[in-house]
């Protein structure tokens, strides 16, 4: 019985042992843990560079946004219906329905450049026109420039091409005495101021011009930045599912992770619950082996008595047999001789004859019963 106990515990051990040696096995997919975990983190950082690059987005469009348009340089004091005109053109909104956003940025083929090629740039820091300057040019007193102010008609690509027709000079006025007369100079004033005019009407469709150019770079540049605004929510979208998915893994293994660990802390307790019953049982099979030990060896020391009597038994047996044989021929070899006297004697004898018959069947019981607990012993 205990032997069976023992191997049933042995068993167990061996059973807790395999249990135990699985949930290590299935412990081992950390690796795979850890390579989702930085699978994770590299979507969160390439989202956070996202939104990063999607704010810097949208700053630079609000910076464009602010940016006010470059104004066209007009002619002061010169306002007449062919102006209101082209100022109600350049006050008209855009097919779109969009009004020019203001932006500094230029648009060249679809692409933003950095280079202004704006001609305001140069134009701004030139002088004024007035009546007075117009007639001096118209006159041809103004050949060369007047301190102060440039000739604008070389600045900008419109006006370039008209500029031998549009600043021609009128015929010239006979004059008295050295001065010009007030029909002439009259002429020349309203001829001066035709050709003014002409000039900031040209200014102005140059302004609506750059106007346009501005308005259609504000809304390439706008349809750029919906197009990246709809390609990065994309992007955030399957990055944000991506993350979802990570994390129900993650949040997965962790519970399968924590699963498992109960269940090794259970195995645990159950291998030493194990443990202390094999101890119990080899103490106690211990103590069984020293009491089978001590029985053992008074076994043998009742065995080693026991021959000892079947030994002076048998000795007893032989002496009483040849006491036994030598009476019997002592009483044949007298039989003769004393027959007369053996046979009043002869009862005597016979009963001891019996008496002796009887003591040795009984010695031969003993020794036939002591030979039957021996082997009994030896069994």
């Amino acid at each position: 019985m205990e032997k069976r106990q023992l191997q049933d515990l042995e068993a167990r051990k061996e059973l807790l042992d395999k249990d135990i040696g699985a949930k290590l096995t299935e412990l081992g997919n950390r690796q795979r843990r850890d390579e989702l975990e930085q699978k994770s983190r590299q979507l969160m950082y390439e989202r956070e560079q996202l939104n990063a690059s999607f704010e810097a987005a949208k700053q630079r469009t609000a910076v464009l946004e602010q940016t006010p348009p470059p104004t066209s340089d007009r002619i002061p004091g010169y306002e007449d219906s062919e102006g209101s005109d082209t100022e109600n053109v350049r006050n008209k909104q855009l097919p779109n329905g969009k009004l020019p956003s203001k932006t500094s940025q230029v648009l060249t083929n679809g692409y933003v450049d950095d280079v202004d090629w704006s001609e305001s740039s140069d134009e701004a820091r030139q002088g004024s026109y007035s009546p007075a300057m117009a007639m001096m040019l118209a006159s041809g007193v103004a050949g060369s420039q007047v301190p102060g102010t440039s000739d604008p008609l070389g600045e900008t690509p419109v006006l370039k091409s008209v500029t031998s027709t549009s600043m021609a000079a009128p015929p010239s006025a006979p004059m008295k005495n050295g001065i010009v007369s007030p029909q002439v100079t009259y002429s020349n004033f309203q001829y001066s101021r035709i050709q003014v005019m002409k000039i900031g009407s040209l200014a102005i469709a140059n302004g609506i011009l750059k106007d346009l150019r501005t308005a259609l770079r504000a809304l390439k540049a706008e349809e750029t930045i919906e197009q990246l605004r709809g390609e990065l929510d994309l992007f955030k979208t399957s990055g944000n599912e991506k993350h979802a998915q990570l994390s129900s893994k993650l949040e997965n293994e962790n519970l399968a992770k924590n699963r498992m660990e109960s269940e090794i802390s259970s195995l645990k307790i159950r291998l030493e619950n194990a443990n202390n019953e094999l101890d119990k049982a080899n103490t106690a099979r211990q103590v069984s082996e020293r009491q089978m030990h001590e029985l053992r060896e008074e076994l043998y020391t009742t065995k080693l008595q026991l021959e000892k009597e079947v030994s002076s038994l048998r000795e007893a047996n032989q002496s009483l047999t040849s006491k036994l044989q030598t009476a019997e021929g002592k009483v044949n070899s007298l039989e003769q001789e004393e027959r007369q006297v053996l046979a009043d004697k002869n009862e005597n004898l016979t009963e001891t004859i019996h008496r002796l018959k009887d003591e040795s069947a009984k010695l031969n019981e003993k020794i036939i019963r002591h030979e039957e607990e021996l082997k009994q012993i030896n069994q």
